[in-house]
């Protein structure tokens, strides 16, 4: 009787084991798919029409392949020039970057076998626009890319006591078009805030 019990104590206790075993295989991991991919990285260089022409203090990015020491970051100067080893000056305002690397192609050919450069336009400091009227500081300022009406009034140290922000006037030096702006309107978002572009004039009246 004793042996017979405990024959069927140990059957039933293996039993129990077998099964715990195999209900207690782990669930398959699933991939972790929820984490976002990584940002695309940047531009390095201001994004200008190819018809753009460079102006004085534009700073330019000039690469050279296989040239560590031509490639480099230039502004150009007052007279428009800027200078490089083997070409010395060259007028770089007035042209657009394209024109610009064929002269420095042709002046780099001589020294170099096979030189391939490239030019981009950086930074745009040459173009100004006018901030008159009911401004602290009413001045040409230098304009940069996609600097916008509220960037520019900033610019000007902001507006008088007697200003009126809802009588503001763009002029565009393109077309002469006459631009309405309420400054209240554009800075909750209700109306447009206009980039600026060279020459353009904004009036704040009073």
């Amino acid at each position: 009787m004793t042996v017979r019990f405990f024959s069927a104590f140990a059957a039933s206790l293996l039993l129990t084991s077998v099964a715990f075993a195999q209900s207690g295989d782990p669930a398959p991991v699933e991939p972790d798919v929820s984490r976002p991919a990584a940002p695309a990285a940047a531009p390095s260089a201001v994004d200008t029409s190819k018809d753009y022409r460079i102006g004085p203090e534009d700073l330019l990015e000039v690469w050279v392949l296989d040239q560590r020491d031509l490639s480099r970051t230039l502004q150009v100067r007052p007279d428009g020039k800027i200078s490089l080893p083997y070409v010395n000056d060259v007028v770089a305002a007035g042209r657009t970057p394209a024109e610009l690397t064929v002269i420095l192609t042709e002046g780099l050919t001589g020294p170099l076998k096979t030189p391939v450069v490239s030019v981009m336009v950086r930074e745009v400091r040459s173009a100004r626009a006018s901030v008159t009227g009911a401004v602290r500081m009413p001045n040409s300022y230098e304009l940069r890319t996609g600097n916008t009406v509220l960037e520019m009034i900033a610019k000007a140290q902001g507006f008088t006591e007697w200003a009126d922000e809802k009588d503001i006037v763009l002029i565009r030096a393109k077309d002469g078009q006459r631009i309405k702006i309420n400054w209240y309107r554009v800075r909750d978002g209700k109306e447009p805030n206009h980039v600026l572009q060279a020459g353009d004039v904004l009036i704040v009246n009073d």
